[in-house]
Formats: structure tokens, C-alpha cells, sequence
């Protein structure tokens, strides 16, 4: 695969998508900070597919296991919706913030899959 840029640019704009699709503020600051514990993630994918996480991790001091268990179910309802394998970050890219380029570009694919299926809430 090959190694992607950061875009601040792009970020911004999945941000404003993310935004839109959910109803609620990322919180300033780091992009992934504020997306590290998955629950922004589960939030998301739940307005875009009703039920697609079941179970959302939410206590604020929850372990580095229960945020990785949250983006990974985030990951597993990006593939029921159709993302495929290469459009998908690892959960360690986001946990880590090791690889945010991967991470904004498997929203930019969960926001043009929206669009496939009719669920268009920003153009992207």
C-alpha cells in the first residue's frame, strides 16, 4: 500500500462531513485525539447505518483495550456497508495517530459509499 500524505485540507473536509452526518461538533484540537476512543467513529456509522454498532464504549476513562474494541467495530460496520480492505485503516493507525492519512481515507471512502447509496449529506 502505498504511504499516503496528511492534507490538512482534507481533513477539514471530512471533518465538516462527520459533522454534518452526526449533528454534533468534533471537539477542537487533534483530529485524532478527539476520534481516538472510537466513539465519535460508532456515533457516525450509527446515523449512516442504523445499528451497525451495538455496543459503544463511552466512559471517558475507558481502558486503551475497550477505545481499540470500539474502532475496530467501527471498522467491521465500514465493511458490512462495503467499504473494501484497502479503503480500511487499522485501529492502531487512528489509536497511535500513526497514520491519520489512512484514516481520512477511509472516511473520504465511507463518505463517496454514502453518496453510492443515496445517503448524501454533504457532496464529497
Amino acid at each position: 500500500m502505498e504511504k499516503l500524505t496528511y492534507s490538512p485540507k482534507q481533513e477539514n473536509k471530512v471533518r465538516q462531513w462527520m459533522e454534518a452526518v452526526t449533528g454534533e461538533e468534533i471537539p477542537k484540537g487533534s483530529f485524532w485525539e478527539a476520534l481516538m476512543d472510537g466513539v465519535y467513529l460508532c456515533k457516525m456509522i450509527n446515523k449512516v447505518q442504523l445499528g451497525s454498532v451495538k455496543r459503544i464504549n463511552t466512559n471517558d476513562n475507558s481502558p486503551s483495550y475497550r477505545q481499540m474494541e470500539n474502532i475496530g467495530n467501527f471498522i467491521l460496520a465500514c465493511e458490512d456497508y462495503g467499504l473494501t480492505q484497502e479503503n480500511l485503516f487499522e485501529p492502531i493507525d487512528l489509536h497511535s495517530g500513526q497514520n491519520i492519512p489512512q484514516v481520512i481515507n477511509t472516511l473520504q471512502a465511507l463518505a463517496r459509499k454514502c453518496q453510492e447509496n443515496g445517503v448524501s449529506i454533504l457532496q464529497f
